[in-house]
């Protein structure tokens, strides 16, 4: 059997046109699925026990992307001593269930953000009571001064003593 264009076509246009709050809803349906498979809850305005809290551990990375006029309005394309080239640069954080793998958070930017402002916009759009776990890439000090600052002190992490230049210090953490 031959292949057909126009199939692959009108599916194309009609997932250009799913809204997008559709596709977030039906996502989110799965993180709860996922989530009540390997025993835990879905985070809630409810302050959970430490043992009940979602974990993700935290990853970032830069992809190159073929660049197209939509594309490179929000994600510039790379530049050098040659000129502008025909890839965009997306930089993305993503952030994994500690117990089964599954993706439970992303966040995308352009290349000029950093990982770590792309981490802080991450933890203001995630539900409360997430523990997030991060390697050194994500300015551990300046991670948690944001925390700080977007949902107020946390109790039970101490930034050790005598830290006078640590900003986790000076905002109560």
């Amino acid at each position: 059997m031959g292949s057909m264009p126009g199939i692959a076509n009108a599916y194309s246009q009609a997932r250009t046109r799913l809204p997008l709050e559709l596709l977030q809803a039906a996502l989110a349906r799965i993180q709860d699925q996922i989530l009540k498979l390997v025993g835990l809850k879905n985070p809630s305005q409810t302050k959970l026990r430490p043992e009940q809290r979602v974990r993700q551990i935290v990853d970032g990375s830069t992809v190159p992307i073929l660049v197209t006029p939509e594309l490179g309005q929000s994600y510039p394309p790379a530049r050098n001593q040659h000129g502008r080239s025909d890839w965009c640069l997306v930089r993305i954080v993503v952030g994994f269930c500690t117990r089964c793998g599954a993706v439970l958070s992303t966040h995308d930017g352009p290349a000029s953000k950093s990982e770590q402002v792309l981490f802080w916009e991450m933890i203001e759009r995630a539900q409360a009571f997430i523990i997030w776990v991060g390697d050194r890439n994500f300015g551990v000090w300046s991670v948690a001064a944001q925390r700080a600052i977007a949902l107020g002190p946390a109790s039970g992490v101490h930034a050790g003593d005598g830290a006078q230049g640590n900003p986790c210090r000076r905002v109560g953490l």
